[in-house]
């Protein structure tokens, strides 16, 4: 954001600038730092465009976007944040009310919290991929619970609903926190990542 106002220059009146980002990206990464940012750069207003849709610079609407792939979009200059790195994630309470949860194949046993994608992309990880990278390949024999925003999937997991799938740029902070815990110290770690 910082490269952004520079690139834009001084301005007359107090600088605005617009950042896009996905809904959960926007709400667990970006929105923790935002009062940092508040207190480096005081004079910009700042605007975010939460959607999962991506927004991206060059149409009018935004100035810098927050994109999750391969860092190979037509017309961008792209410059990596961080990888993607996905690992199983659960409340405290739900694992002492399941000491079988040790390894990955025990997950067949639990129940799953899945996040519902509006799109399916080739990219995404869900539990399929997830358990399938870790060498498991069999059907859960529990019922599962699919919920369409990762919010809820995280409020389900921090709940003791389930075992859900945390990407670490969200998680990693929460499992500071005690909130959630790793049952399983395996994880998937991507080609893509965030730009």
């Amino acid at each position: 954001i910082s490269a952004c106002l520079s690139e834009l220059g001084a301005a007359a009146k107090a600088p605005q600038i617009t950042v896009s980002a996905s809904v959960a990206f926007a709400w667990f990464w970006l929105m923790p730092r935002l009062e940092r940012f508040g207190s480096l750069e005081p004079d910009i207003d700042l605007r975010v465009l939460a959607a999962d849709q991506p927004v991206l610079p060059g149409t009018g609407e935004v100035d810098v976007a927050i994109l999750f792939g391969s860092g190979k979009w037509d017309g961008l200059d792209a410059r990596l944040l961080f990888n993607e790195r996905v690992y199983p994630v659960c409340s405290p309470g739900y694992l002492s009310n399941h000491p079988e949860l040790r390894q990955s194949a025990d997950l067949l046993d639990q129940t799953l919290l899945h996040l519902e994608y509006p799109r399916a992309s080739a990219g995404e990880v869900d539990w399929r991929q997830w358990l399938l990278r870790q060498g498991v390949n069999g059907q859960p024999v529990r019922r599962s619970i699919r919920l369409n925003s990762y919010p809820m999937v995280l409020q389900a997991a921090e709940a003791g609903r389930g075992v859900a799938l945390g990407w670490s740029y969200i998680t990693d902070q929460i499992l500071a926190e005690g909130r959630l815990v790793c049952p399983i110290n395996k994880a998937l770690e991507t080609s893509d990542g965030y730009y």
